[in-house]
């Protein structure tokens, strides 16, 4: 055998050698895709029954009125709500404001999975809240730092009727509130900055807006 058949049967046994590694790496990286995929899929599965859970224990139920709105806590073991204690009163919260990441999690959820019913609850629980915690003076929704809503009474509680309205650490889920109703998005964010904002030539904003502040045209 001269060298040149030599050389041709090295290089033959080096291209099976890569073509070789070359499918195994390709194995190697579809076995982790699907792994990867099985993980997910896991996770996805926890988390829709989590939400599940949600719908079926914190919806409300729990006053004169049933509502779209969701309690703020369940009891895991009970899977009851969880209650508030001021003055001796005893108050079943939500707060719409401490529920975005909640919502935005129905809302992907129903994405992953196909099923409407998570990101319709998120729907009802924002277009309700429109409807019942929206100050009328300026768009203002009763929530956040200082105000709630009280599903065993179905009442407004808190701060709102002395005026102290405070997003802190709260991100309020914007895309989905304009598609449920972009008037009443309008006039909150229109009435966030109106009963914010107390001097607009140096911008100072206060943290604590009144419910009761008329604000028309505030970007005039």
């Amino acid at each position: 055998m001269n060298a040149r058949s030599k050389k041709r049967i090295r290089l033959r046994c080096v291209s099976r050698r890569r073509a070789i590694r070359f499918e195994t790496l390709e194995q190697r990286e579809l076995l982790t895709a699907s792994a990867n995929e099985l993980a997910a899929e896991r996770y996805i599965d926890v988390v829709e029954e989590f939400v599940g859970n949600v719908l079926a224990d914190g919806r409300d139920k729990y006053g004169p009125i049933e509502t779209p709105l969701l309690a703020d806590g369940i009891n895991r073991e009970t899977r009851q709500p969880l209650t508030w204690t001021k003055n001796g009163n005893q108050f079943i919260l939500s707060n719409l404001a401490s529920q975005q990441t909640l919502l935005r999690t129905l809302v992907g959820v129903s994405s992953l999975t196909g099923n409407p019913a998570y990101r319709q609850a998120a729907v009802d629980a924002v277009a309700y809240g429109f409807d019942t915690l929206q100050s009328p003076f300026n768009g203002l929704l009763a929530w956040g730092g200082h105000t709630a809503y009280d599903l065993g009474n179905d009442i407004r509680i808190g701060s709102f009727s002395n005026g102290r309205h405070e997003l802190k650490r709260h991100f309020p889920f914007y895309e989905l509130m304009w598609e449920v109703d972009p008037n009443a998005t309008y006039r909150f964010i229109e009435g966030f900055w109106g009963a914010h904002v107390i001097d607009w030539s140096k911008l100072d904003f206060d943290r604590h807006g009144s419910f009761q502040k008329q604000v028309d045209d505030v970007w005039n």
